[in-house]
């Protein structure tokens, strides 16, 4: 993002109780267009301030909110398709216990291209990691006062 935003687990649950309600009133076929409108304009997207960060959130929602993520004749869902040998797979039809085991089988550090980005924004992000711990060991050093008297 290029404004740091203030997301927090009200959000997720509004969405969560909003998927369910989803998919609970239309078993036959989801409405995937009004939960991508609901999801990434109104409920994460009124907090978006600017206009890429919103185009950004709306390109991720229309990546997994999509009927290839609900679709029986695949065997699993491909987080990443955009990656030659993804490992960002979830199971289709799989219980609780099979999803949590494919997510922890997911890489513990994420490469930016699993997320359509530029091999460019890992390196940005290095850069910004980098300068926060050194300004918070910077500012741990102890203040030293020399008084002359």
């Amino acid at each position: 993002f290029n404004v740091p935003y203030e997301f927090n687990e009200s959000d997720f649950s509004i969405c969560h109780d909003l998927v369910i309600v989803f998919l609970d009133e239309y078993p036959d076929r989801t409405p995937f267009e009004a939960m991508r409108y609901l999801i990434a304009e109104a409920n994460y997207g009124g907090r978006v301030t600017d206009a890429l960060d919103r185009r950004l959130v709306n390109v991720y929602i229309a990546q997994f909110f999509c009927d290839d993520a609900v679709d029986p004749a695949q065997n699993h869902f491909n987080l990443a398709p955009q990656l030659a040998d993804s490992p960002y797979l979830v199971p289709n039809d799989a219980d609780l216990e099979a999803a949590k085991e494919a997510a922890r089988a997911f890489p513990q550090a994420d490469n930016a291209a699993a997320f359509g980005q530029h091999a460019n924004a890992d390196i940005s992000s290095a850069i910004e990691d980098s300068n926060s711990l050194l300004a918070t060991i910077v500012s741990l050093q102890p203040k030293v006062v020399v008084v002359e008297g």
